[in-house]
């Protein structure tokens, strides 16, 4: 299991798209495969629907 814990507001300006970036990458089809290739579980469908909002209101 792993966390990424990240501010929903006050991000640098500098590093907020980057941040946004690699989170929606870790919640894509793409990353959620990657998971499960290393032996990890994917996360179930509703949290990342969750997930994917949450980053796109990142600020």
């Amino acid at each position: 299991m792993t966390y990424e814990i990240v501010c929903d507001k006050g991000n640098k300006a500098e590093t907020l798209p980057t941040t946004k970036s690699f989170l929606n990458y870790v919640a894509s089809e793409d990353g959620q495969a990657l998971l499960a290739d290393a032996g990890y579980a994917p996360m179930p469908e509703e949290i990342i629907t969750k997930v994917r909002e949450t980053i796109s209101g990142l600020s």
